[in-house]
């Protein structure tokens, strides 16, 4: 398998953590949730990254990439879909031989062995590139950020330590912080050990950590499930005490992205997702990508990096924040926009409406535009919906049009 580094792969990233097992199982993530979510995701962000060990693990997510393997296949080649390997292993079934022999202890491994494997040599087949990263280095940031979250008696996750003795916290504390290498194995074992009436809350916040180390070692941005970003934005509430008032309060992304664009659940389910592909090849597509690529950099860089929750959901916030905004001058455009697309294919071909479609296509030369609204006239409106996807600022209105009513879907 070639593998390269965050660096290797320009353009935005998202860390699709609802691809992984624990997620799942703690949020009863259904495979419809999956399918809808990862379609956004390939919509707007140019490389979606799945971890190897949630491909193999997660029958949800193994599953959807099989019944989908035709289309995966083109995703892909294009690195639309880039698997998360780590720097020490070479492909996906070195992987599984590996990590079955240094976790030979664990009855699950020992069981699930011989499947993970069959797993990996068929995902073998289909990927050919990974983003790599290094274990070392993202364990020690997971361990010291759930180390400092434990020792802070003011942060949300001790306050909810409440009824938990200070001793079986402290032994929580020295155990992981003794932890050369911290995995979410390790982890669950010593909270049994020392706070297992908190098993569930530790896991949910050892699992934001989890995220957060994986999307910051990969240039990435992490997207939790609401429940997760909900944590999160406890974190928050309690670091600062003012959010501006323009900014989204639930925390969750998926929500507000979906309900500020205008594109509802049922549509993205049936969106095929054989159609994304052509979207994402599409100049349509393409400049949606480079709208949420410039907005997302814009929050990013009001943040530095996301290297703590607190960080990460403020960037999230201006995320949101950017995103409703250009969705709303978009719209405004969009609909000035129609009002003259309306006269063209209405009214005679006056001079005041040539004049409209030379100002539309401004690039072009006028003799070319007056032919390209004369052939639109005659053929109908395939011609014009060619003019509006090259508006400027348009982008995002007309693919939630036509993702939500279904029109003409196919961009080529």
């Amino acid at each position: 398998m070639e593998k390269g580094y965050a660096e290797d792969f320009p353009g935005t990233k998202v860390y699709f953590t609802e691809a992984d097992h624990s997620t799942q199982n703690l949020y009863w993530i259904s495979s419809d949730d999956f399918n809808i979510k990862i379609k956004l995701w390939l919509l707007l962000a140019d490389h979606v990254i799945l971890s190897v060990g949630h491909m193999l693990h997660s029958s949800i997510t193994y599953n959807w990439l099989i019944q989908n393997a035709e289309v995966i296949i083109e995703l892909a080649d294009e690195n639309a879909i880039l698997p998360s390997l780590r720097e020490d292993r070479e492909g996906f079934r070195e992987l599984v031989v590996k990590d079955t022999k240094e976790q030979d202890q664990l009855t699950f491994l020992k069981n699930q062995k011989d499947m993970l494997i069959k797993r990996a040599e068929t995902l073998s087949d289909i990927f050919q590139t990974a983003i790599s990263w290094s274990p070392i280095g993202e364990s020690h940031w997971y361990r010291d950020a759930l180390v400092k979250d434990l020792t802070d008696k003011n942060s949300p996750l001790r306050k909810r330590m409440v009824g938990i003795s200070k001793v079986d916290i402290e032994h929580l504390v020295k155990s992981v912080a003794s932890c050369e290498f911290l995995d979410r194995e390790t982890l669950r074992h010593l909270i049994r050990r020392h706070c297992p009436e908190r098993e569930r809350l530790l896991l949910k916040y050892g699992d934001i950590f989890y995220y957060l180390s994986g999307a910051l070692f990969k240039d990435a941005f992490p997207v939790f499930h609401p429940e997760a970003a909900l944590l999160c934005r406890e974190k928050i509430s309690h670091a600062t005490s003012s959010i501006r008032p323009e900014v989204y309060k639930n925390g969750n992304i998926w929500h507000n992205i979906i309900d500020a664009w205008g594109v509802t659940c049922t549509a993205l389910q049936r969106l095929p997702l054989s159609e994304i592909v052509n979207i994402r090849g599409d100049p349509l597509g393409i400049r949606i990508r480079q709208t949420w690529h410039t907005l997302l950099e814009q929050a990013r860089n009001s943040q530095i990096k996301e290297q703590s929750i607190l960080a990460f959901q403020q960037a999230k916030d201006e995320l949101v924040t950017l995103f409703k905004r250009e969705v709303d001058s978009q719209r405004k455009q969009y609909i000035r926009t129609q009002k003259t697309r309306g006269m063209l294919e209405v009214g005679s071909w006056t001079t005041g409406a040539l004049s409209a479609i030379v100002g539309l296509v401004g690039t072009l030369n006028p003799i070319v535009a007056i032919a390209a609204g004369v052939l639109g006239f005659l053929a109908g409106k395939p011609i014009l919906d060619q003019v509006e996807k090259k508006l400027p600022k348009t982008e995002l209105v007309i693919l939630a049009t036509k993702i939500q009513y279904g029109m003409g879907l196919n961009c080529k």
